[in-house]
C-alpha cells in the first residue's frame, strides 16, 4: 500500500468515526464549552486563558479518534467564546475568536495523530509498566497538541490579524504553552482513571452478553405442526442499528415428511423475511438463520410462521387445509449503539460538569456576585434537553425512513 493510499484510508477512517460519533461529539463540545467558561482565568490583558480542563479534547482524541477530538476541542472553544462574550458580556464575536476555534480544533487534532490507543484490554494490570509508558506519551502528546500547538497559532494569529503587536503575540503564544502543558498533567492522572472505567464497563457488557444472544419463545400455540426449540444470535450482537444473525431450530412433530416455509414478521428490518426448512422425517430439526437489524432498542418482538410446503402449489393447498399453520411470538432485547469507551467517557465528563458547576457557583457565592456561572450552566442544562428532543425526532424520521425502505 503506498503512503497516498495509507492517507486517505486514515482520512475516512476519521470521518467514519465522526459520522458515527457526530452527536455525542456535540455533547462533548458543550460540556467542554461550559467547563471553560466555569473554570478558567486570563492570561494576559483579555488575550487567552488558562483552563484547568483543558485535557477533555485531548482525551476525546485518544477515545475516538482525532476528527472527534477536534471537532470537540474548536467547537467547545467557540461555544465558551460565545458564552463569555456574546451573553455574559453582550459584545460580538470578531476574527480572534476564529483564530481560537482553528487553534483548539488543529490542537486537539494533533493529539489524536501522535497519541497511542488506550485499551485496558490490552494491559495485564493499569498501571503496569507498558501502561504507564502509554499514560506518559499521551501526556507529552496532549503537551504538544494542546499546548505547542494551539498557543503557537493563537499568538500569531491574533498578530497576523491586527489584534495585537508581534511581541504580545509571542508572549500569548508562551504564556498559552506553559498554562495548557502544565495543567496537562491532569490528563496523566486521568488516562488510569479512564482505563479503569472502561475495564468496569467492559465487564459489565460481558455479563449482558448472555441476555443479548438469547431469542426467547414468548407465546407457543397450543396445537402446532412443529416447534422452535431454539434461538440464539450466531454473529453479531443485537445492538441498535446494527446488522447481527439469528438462528431458530424448527423441529417436525409431525407424523409425515414435511418441508416447511417459515415466515418472520416483526418491526425490524428482516433479512430473508422468508426461508425454507430441508425436507424433514418426523422429529427431525433443521436450524434455519437470518438476519436482523434493530430499528431501536430494548426488548424487541417478532412473529414466526410455520407453514408445510410442497413444491407443488396444488400439493401446498392440499397440505394447507390438512395442517394448520403455526404462529409463534418471539422476543430478543437489542441495546443502544454504545461502547465501553463512550460510556466511560460520558460518565467521566459528565461528573466534571457538575464539579465544574458547583465550583463556580460556589465562588460566585463567596464573593457575594450574582451566580452568573449557575445560571449560564442551568440555561446549557435546558439547551441540552432541547439537543435531546431534536435527537428524539430525528431518530424518529430515520425509523420511518427506513421502514418506507424496506
Amino acid at each position: 500500500m503506498s503512503y497516498k493510499e495509507i492517507i486517505i484510508e486514515f482520512f475516512r477512517r476519521d470521518f467514519r468515526s465522526l459520522r458515527k460519533h457526530w452527536f455525542y461529539a456535540i455533547i462533548f463540545a458543550f460540556l467542554y464549552g461550559i467547563e471553560a467558561y466555569l473554570l478558567h482565568e486570563e492570561i494576559l490583558a483579555g488575550h487567552g486563558d488558562y483552563r484547568p480542563l483543558i485535557f477533555i479534547p485531548p482525551l476525546v482524541s485518544i477515545a475516538f479518534g482525532p476528527l472527534v477530538g477536534a471537532v470537540v476541542g474548536g467547537l467547545g472553544n467557540l461555544i465558551n467564546d460565545i458564552i463569555t462574550k456574546y451573553l455574559v458580556e453582550g459584545k460580538s464575536l470578531h476574527m480572534g475568536h476564529a483564530v481560537g476555534f482553528i487553534a483548539n480544533f488543529l490542537g486537539a487534532y494533533v493529539v489524536g495523530l501522535l497519541a497511542k490507543d488506550i485499551r485496558s484490554e490490552q494491559y495485564k494490570s493499569i498501571l503496569s509498566k507498558e501502561a504507564i509508558k502509554d499514560y506518559i506519551w499521551n501526556t507529552l502528546a496532549g503537551s504538544l497538541g494542546m499546548g505547542a500547538v494551539t498557543g503557537l497559532i493563537i499568538g500569531l494569529g491574533l498578530w497576523q490579524i491586527g489584534k495585537v503587536s508581534y511581541e504580545l503575540g509571542i508572549r500569548i503564544a508562551g504564556s498559552i504553552m506553559f498554562w495548557n502543558s502544565l495543567f496537562m498533567v491532569l490528563l496523566f492522572v486521568t488516562l488510569p482513571l479512564y482505563a479503569i472505567g472502561e475495564r468496569w464497563y467492559l465487564k459489565k457488557m460481558e455479563i449482558e452478553k448472555a441476555i443479548l444472544t438469547s431469542i426467547q419463545v414468548v407465546r407457543r400455540p397450543e396445537a402446532k405442526i412443529a416447534d422452535i426449540e431454539k434461538g440464539e444470535v450466531t454473529e453479531g450482537k443485537p445492538i441498535e442499528r446494527e446488522w447481527f444473525i439469528a438462528s431458530l431450530r424448527i423441529r417436525n412433530l409431525t407424523d409425515k415428511t414435511l418441508r416447511f416455509r417459515v415466515e418472520i414478521i416483526g418491526p425490524d428490518i428482516i433479512q430473508p423475511s422468508v426461508k425454507y426448512t430441508k425436507k424433514l422425517a418426523p422429529g427431525e430439526y433443521d436450524d434455519i438463520t437470518f438476519s436482523i437489524y434493530p430499528l431501536d432498542s430494548g426488548e424487541r418482538h417478532f412473529r414466526v410462521r410455520v407453514l408445510p410446503w410442497s413444491e407443488s402449489v396444488d400439493k401446498v393447498k392440499d397440505v394447507i387445509q390438512e395442517i394448520p399453520e403455526t404462529l409463534f411470538e418471539l422476543k430478543y432485547k437489542a441495546r443502544p449503539e454504545t461502547s465501553a469507551s463512550l460510556n466511560t467517557i460520558t460518565s467521566f465528563l459528565g461528573i466534571l460538569a457538575l464539579l465544574a458547576l458547583l465550583f463556580k457557583g460556589f465562588l460566585d457565592l463567596m464573593s457575594g456576585g450574582p451566580v452568573t456561572g449557575l445560571t449560564v450552566a442551568l440555561a446549557f442544562f435546558a439547551a441540552e434537553v432541547v439537543l435531546i428532543i431534536i435527537w428524539y425526532i430525528w431518530r424518529k424520521y430515520q425509523l420511518s425512513s427506513a421502514i418506507r425502505a424496506r
